[in-house]
């Protein structure tokens, strides 16, 4: 499970920059999301949350991977 040391890590490494690409290891976390992976390439990283065992990335055009659910 990812701790707020890791989402604070990360930060710094990706937020405010472009996705060059989105490369899923495992389609599970997935599984509900309605727009193709494509649509967050070249678009800029807003905010990394925890949600459970997973990081959220937050992304322009509000796209989330994982996305949100509620």
């Amino acid at each position: 499970m990812p701790e707020l040391p890791d989402v604070a890590a990360l930060e710094p490494r990706i937020l405010a920059h472009p996705l060059g690409r989105v490369r899923v290891a495992s389609p599970v976390p997935l599984r509900t999301t309605n727009s193709p992976l494509a649509d967050a390439a070249g678009r800029k990283v807003r905010e990394l949350r925890r949600i459970g065992k997973r990081i959220a990335i937050g992304i322009e055009g509000d796209l989330w991977m994982p996305p949100e659910h509620g």
